[in-house]
C-alpha cells in the first residue's frame, strides 16, 4: 500500500542523489556501484520504507542503442 516514487527512482538509479540518504520517507542505499565510462554508477541498489523494500540490480549499462 506504499506508492513507489517512480520519477525519483530514475535519479536514485543513476546515482544522481548521491550513494545513500533519505527521501520523501525512503531510504536509499547504493550496496556496489561499477565502473561506466568515467564514472561509477549503482550496480545494487536497496530502496526502502517500513517493511517495503526493493532492490535493483543492474547487469550491464549502456547508451540504449
Amino acid at each position: 500500500g506504499i506508492p513507489l516514487p517512480l520519477q525519483e527512482l530514475g535519479d536514485w538509479l543513476r546515482g544522481a542523489r548521491g550513494l545513500s540518504g533519505n527521501q520523501d520517507g525512503w531510504r536509499i542505499v547504493v550496496e556496489q556501484t561499477t565502473p561506466y565510462r568515467q564514472n561509477r554508477l549503482p550496480r545494487r541498489l536497496e530502496v526502502s520504507q517500513g517493511e517495503v523494500k526493493l532492490i535493483l540490480i543492474v547487469d550491464t549499462w549502456g547508451d540504449g542503442s
